[in-house]
């Protein structure tokens, strides 16, 4: 399935709404806004407060946690007279709540500027790292590879890894449980479905 409209404003909406159903049944009641920027062909799709993008706030095993969720889309020819929507850049950050920098930041940037030769899918953090006997650096100085992260595999680490309760707490007969269904059935839809 391709997630595409006549229009950016229609195939972002429609995706928006494949991931605001996501996130209900999976971690969160906040929705995701679709945002078309001024003076450019591009939507932002993040959680919003007063206007600007913003966090929604998870309870975790280890206490309350911000997650932010942002992605910036573009539309490229698709078929039929149709757009198809392309993710530009995203930026997914974990933050406790009351710490001033994000303990994880995944990001992914499509078109770096001149002289940006980081990798452009990466991991960044305020976290100490030895390098050999003598050596620290901290994450955040690196741009430590990932690969493509979906939104789908944070929401995962968060109910996993975090202990956020996941807010569909049935069970199928074979025991697979509802939270995990969604993420694959959204997971399926959006790896095909977006420009990668």
């Amino acid at each position: 399935m391709q997630i595409e409209g006549r229009t950016l404003r229609e195939a972002s909406h429609a995706y928006r709404e494949n991931l605001n159903r996501l996130l209900v049944h999976t971690m969160t009641r906040t929705p995701l806004i679709a945002v078309n920027e001024r003076n450019a062909d591009v939507v932002r799709i993040s959680f919003r407060r007063g206007g600007f993008s913003s966090t929604t706030t998870l309870a975790s095993r280890y206490g309350p946690i911000n997650l932010y969720l942002r992605q910036t889309l573009d539309a490229i020819e698709g078929q039929r007279e149709r757009i198809r929507l392309r993710v530009i850049d995203y930026q997914y950050t974990i933050t406790p709540l009351g710490a001033d920098d994000p303990l994880f930041r995944w990001e992914f940037v499509r078109f770096p500027s001149s002289g940006s030769f980081w990798c452009r899918h990466h991991l960044q953090g305020p976290i100490t790292i030895n390098v050999g006997a003598s050596n620290s650096v901290n994450l955040n100085d690196w741009h430590l590879p990932t690969g493509w992260v979906p939104i789908e595999e944070v929401i995962r680490f968060c109910i996993i890894d975090l202990g956020v309760p996941p807010l569909d707490t049935s069970v199928d007969v074979d025991g697979v449980p509802g939270w995990h269904a969604r993420l694959l059935e959204s997971r399926l839809r959006s790896a095909s479905a977006l420009d990668l």
